[in-house]
């Protein structure tokens, strides 16, 4: 069981991480296509950003 425990540590933060990669890829992606579409869509850059 100890051991278990040892290696769930290690990928529970590789997983974090992979998790935290792919949220900061989405993230920048809609951030992109938001400021590209601000003057067409005000409201919507509006909400997606708060």
């Amino acid at each position: 069981m100890q051991f278990l425990k040892n290696i769930s540590i290690p990928k529970i933060a590789v997983a974090l991480m992979v998790v935290g990669a792919v949220i900061a890829v989405l993230g920048f992606t809609m951030s992109g296509f938001s400021v590209q579409s601000y003057h067409e869509h005000p409201n919507a850059w509006y909400y997606m950003n708060n």
